[in-house]
C-alpha cells in the first residue's frame, strides 16, 4: 500500500465526517466540502491502487521499463487532470475497438 492510498483513505474519512456533521448541523458549506473531500480521497485512493497494480505487473520487467513507468507515474502525479483525461480517452478508444471487433455476436 502506497502513500496515495493511505492519504486517499484519510481524505475520504474526513469528507464523510464533514458531510455527516454538515447534515446534523444543517451547514451546507460543510456538506459540500465533505463531498469534495470524499471525491478527492476516492480518486487519490484509486490512483494509488492503480500505481500498486502497475508496480506489481512490472515486478519482473527490465529496469528500463520500470524506469519509464516511474517517469509516467511521476508525470501523472504532477498533472492528475491530464492523466485522467488521457486514461479516459484510451479507455474509450479501447472500448470502441473491442466493441467493433465483436460484430459476429448476436444482438438481442
Amino acid at each position: 500500500m502506497n502513500e496515495d492510498r493511505i492519504e486517499g483513505a484519510a481524505n475520504t474519512l474526513v469528507g464523510r465526517a464533514e458531510t455527516s456533521i454538515g447534515d446534523i448541523t444543517g451547514d451546507q458549506k460543510l456538506q459540500s466540502d465533505g463531498l469534495i473531500d470524499k471525491a478527492r480521497g476516492s480518486a487519490q485512493s484509486m490512483f494509488g491502487g492503480a500505481e500498486d497494480a502497475l508496480r506489481s505487473v512490472l515486478d519482473g520487467a527490465s529496469p528500463e521499463v520500470r524506469a519509464n513507468a516511474d517517469r509516467a507515474i511521476a508525470a501523472a502525479k504532477k498533472n492528475p487532470f491530464l492523466a485522467t483525461l488521457t486514461v479516459g480517452a484510451i479507455g474509450l478508444i479501447l472500448a470502441k475497438f473491442l466493441k467493433g471487433s465483436s460484430r459476429s455476436s448476436p444482438r438481442y
